[in-house]
């Protein structure tokens, strides 16, 4: 349970962190308010196909449409997909966390899970509904409405940004 978890969380991090915070390094963007969506399947793959994901933010309808080749756009097995200016997709390989205690100190070691991938979807933005349906190859995989439930983050610009984060499990 707390490999999955964590992973969960680990996958969802950088993702997050983009479009909540900015690095120590450059704080001239500042940071956006967001709502992100991990999305998975209950076996965590991806088939190979043709994707679209419909969406409607409060109203406005926004349609997306990607290939799933298998094969990674970057070395580090990310792919990225801009839909619109308010939403984009991450597919990245799935991270499964462990965690070892030797005596007092706990150490814990991540590694990628071959074949298995996740999505991240990010509404930039604060919608206050969100409705989603994906399908693959024309066949429905899913459909959910969301809710934000957003909080307030400060970033380490001295600005701050609003945010949620939630999963959604395909069946």
């Amino acid at each position: 349970m707390w490999a999955r978890s964590t992973a969960a969380l680990l996958a969802t991090l950088p993702v997050i962190a983009a479009p909540l915070g900015c690095s120590d390094n450059d704080c001239t963007d500042g940071c956006e308010d967001a709502f992100v969506l991990t999305v998975k399947t209950k076996d965590n793959t991806l088939p190979r196909g043709e994707y679209t994901l419909d969406v409607s933010l409060d109203g406005d309808e926004i349609h997306c449409a990607y290939s799933r080749t298998g094969e990674p756009e970057t070395d580090s097995g990310y792919s990225y997909i801009d839909c619109d200016w308010r939403v984009s997709i991450v597919v990245h390989p799935t991270i499964e966390c462990t965690q070892a205690m030797e005596g007092s100190s706990t150490s814990t070691s991540c590694n990628e899970v071959p074949g298995l991938f996740t999505r991240v979807v990010t509404f930039r933005g604060t919608p206050r509904r969100v409705d989603v349906t994906e399908r693959r190859d024309g066949v429905l995989l899913g459909e959910r409405s969301f809710a934000p439930q957003y909080e307030t983050h400060d970033d380490s610009c001295g600005g701050s940004c609003t945010g949620d984060s939630q999963e959604w499990t395909l069946e």
